[in-house]
């Protein structure tokens, strides 16, 4: 589980392909625990394995059907990503509780800049519960504005 928050950004040092994922390599010193094998860390909103890492990078590995339907599919050497370790038992949430995992996906169908933030509307399956289907808010950076792809965690806009 995760809070949503973003704790730090990374940069991809390398992307090694796969006949089925992708195995990305990311340039940020977690600390040790968080880096452990096994360890779950959201890439860019999306939870992913720590598979190794040393102090200075850590390597992760996403299979075909999350490249697909999320940006990690868009990932290059030099793109830099949004990081959140895992919550630990105990931790303050000091966000939400966000699974990290992809349910679906949904198309954006528009978007309003309201002051510091983005409003998004988005239309996805009538199965999907309907708080989850009207429109997610997105707030906006410095590095994040109106003008950027801004789709939750993690997800392309179908």
């Amino acid at each position: 589980m995760f809070t949503g928050l973003v704790r730090g950004v990374g940069t991809v040092e390398r992307v090694i392909p796969g006949a089925q994922r992708r195995t990305f390599v990311i340039a940020y010193a977690l600390s040790e625990g968080d880096r452990s094998l096994g360890a779950s860390v959201a890439i860019s909103g999306v939870c992913l394995t720590v598979v190794a890492s040393t102090a200075r990078d850590f390597t992760v590995e996403a299979a075909f059907e999350t490249l697909a339907v999320t940006t990690l599919g868009d990932l290059r050497p030099g793109s830099r990503v949004h990081l959140e370790p895992a919550l630990r038992l105990g931790d303050a949430l000091g966000g939400h509780l966000v699974a990290g995992h992809v349910d679906g996906l949904a198309r954006v169908r528009s978007r309003v800049a309201r002051g510091d933030a983005l409003e998004c509307g988005s239309t996805c399956r009538a199965s999907w519960p309907a708080t989850s289907r009207s429109r997610a808010a997105c707030v906006s950076t410095a590095s994040a504005s109106p003008s950027t792809r801004s789709t939750p965690a993690g997800s392309r806009s179908a």
